[in-house]
């Protein structure tokens, strides 16, 4: 069922690869757009968008290897079930789709598994960039840049 947009708000921060908006609702982040992107509710800061956007700022830095601000998946029940096995992918690794569509238990689906992780509106706080897929997406260059990042982090360590 989708939100009211009555129940939703967004704000718009600053890292140093731009500026990116979190939208939130009460029950957790809703979506995670890189640039000034308007979204449905209320525009202003809260509890919730001002915890994502801190802990997206330290992922950027690399000061942190994983994220605990609660999410509030809009999906259907595959989606919402890859966007999980993805979160579960430890930082610095890669998976490859038919490996994760196994993991769900349906090995064939590996294209399956690259729709809903395309049509994920949380990376970074889901890992969708960790998930290797037979054939490049509209994200690629950003996943690239994902996954760049969590190297460059790792041999930093």
């Amino acid at each position: 069922m989708p939100l009211k947009p009555s129940s939703l708000s967004f704000n718009t921060y600053v890292s140093p690869y731009g500026l990116f908006t979190v939208q939130a609702s009460q029950a957790g982040i809703v979506a995670l757009a890189f640039d000034d992107q308007p979204m449905e509710g209320k525009r202003g800061a809260t509890a919730l968008t001002n915890l994502a956007a801190t802990q997206v700022q330290e992922y950027l830095a690399g000061k942190r290897f994983d994220f605990t601000v609660p999410l509030d998946m809009q999906g259907t029940d595959f989606q919402k079930a890859v966007w999980r096995e993805a979160v579960a992918i430890p930082y610095g690794q890669v998976v490859m789709a038919r490996d994760l569509a196994a993991r769900l238990g349906r090995p064939s689906s590996y294209r399956s598994i690259g729709k809903a992780l395309g049509e994920c509106r949380l990376a970074p706080l889901v890992p969708v960039h960790r998930v290797e897929q037979p054939q490049a997406n509209a994200h690629h260059a950003l996943y690239f840049a994902f996954r760049m990042l969590e190297k460059h982090a790792q041999a930093s360590c």
